[in-house]
């Protein structure tokens, strides 16, 4: 509950409260990676399409994600993770504690003796990037998919980071982008399958 309350002290010039997600747990470390992203996020986004959408009904918590094990000859090894998460009911977000170095979450060095690594900045990016894609109400009329290749060429745009979630949803989406803008792509202005 101090993180709430700590969080609610963040006012601009104004006095009006600043637009940034609440953070439910972890504030400094969040609070950390917001200020390194917000900028480049809410430059995107006022460019491509004229505004920035509010993210103070977002809140973001870091909780244990799944972790996918397999059995092979070397013994269980990890094979995959979800670093993150957006619940669009909840308007509420998830990041795994094993993303942010600072957390000391006993499983990161576990995960990255297998080549697993999440990158926190991109991971936040791409979460916000589906609470603006629910804001914008593409979220629930599109498929899976089109959601996630866009938010993924979405946070390339924003971190310049080659993103390697999501390659072949990408990939559909880096086509579709030579016919719609960022702005079309964000809403979903046009039902598309991508099958």
């Amino acid at each position: 509950m101090a993180s709430r309350l700590q969080d609610e002290l963040y006012f601009d010039v104004k006095g009006q409260r600043e637009n940034r997600p609440t953070f439910m747990n972890e504030s400094r470390v969040l609070e950390k990676y917001w200020s390194r992203i917000s900028p480049e996020l809410t430059a995107y986004l006022e460019k491509h399409l004229g505004y920035t959408p509010s993210f103070r009904d977002v809140e973001v918590e870091v909780t244990k994600l799944p972790t996918f094990y397999a059995l092979g000859l070397d013994g269980i090894r990890p094979v995959g993770k979800v670093w993150g998460a957006y619940d669009p009911e909840l308007k509420k977000m998830y990041l795994d504690p094993s993303l942010f170095d600072e957390l000391g979450d006993p499983e990161q060095p576990v995960l990255e003796r297998y080549g697993l690594r999440g990158k926190p900045s991109d991971t936040f990016v791409h979460e916000l990037v589906h609470s603006v894609q629910d804001q914008l109400g593409a979220i629930h009329s599109h498929p899976h998919d089109y959601i996630e290749g866009v938010a993924t060429k979405v946070t390339e745009d924003i971190t310049g980071n080659r993103q390697k979630s999501y390659p072949k949803e990408k990939e559909k989406v880096d086509d579709l982008s030579r016919y719609f803008t960022p702005e079309e792509l964000l809403k979903g202005a046009r039902k598309i399958n991508l099958n």
